[in-house]
């Protein structure tokens, strides 16, 4: 949008037919984005000409992610959810984006931390801080309690 009018400048279109976007995340000339129904593509888009900002990229992966952030120019870290081939959504996984080659992004590391898991980080995204120069993540994370067995 333009600042002084709020007039459309550029567009993209087409992307993630019949899903729903969960994450978008720009940083500098480079925006990422999330959409899913049944698995997850990221999308890498070049808006260094916003009157024709361009998808340089797409990585489809199971689950989906609702935060992007990103690390450094070269890895973004996703928060969302696990997921099945068939979109079955899952607990709470962490991904490492490699995104050095835009045309190319591919998930370089996973953490799934178990089904029912939970983070607001979905919701709130000051639920999760990032140190860089600890390189580190923190973020809430609620488990389902433990199930005791009964002894006879």
């Amino acid at each position: 949008l333009d600042a002084q009018t709020l007039a459309r400048v550029g567009r993209v279109a087409g992307l993630g037919r019949g899903e729903r976007i969960y994450a978008v995340r720009f940083a500098g000339p480079v925006g990422y984005l999330v959409t899913f129904r049944q698995v997850d593509p990221l999308y890498t888009i070049d808006l260094s000409e916003p009157a024709a900002p361009r998808v340089l990229g797409e990585l489809k992966i199971p689950g989906y992610s609702d935060y992007l952030h990103p690390i450094n120019a070269t890895a973004l870290l996703g928060v969302g959810r696990d997921g099945t081939e068939e979109g079955a959504v899952r607990g709470v996984k962490l991904s490492l984006f490699d995104v050095s080659d835009l045309a190319r992004p591919r998930e370089q590391a996973v953490l799934a931390l178990g089904p029912d898991t939970r983070t607001p980080v979905a919701e709130d995204h000051k639920a999760f801080y990032w140190h860089a120069e600890r390189m580190l993540a923190v973020m809430p994370v609620a488990e389902p309690p433990l199930r005791r067995s009964r002894v006879s």
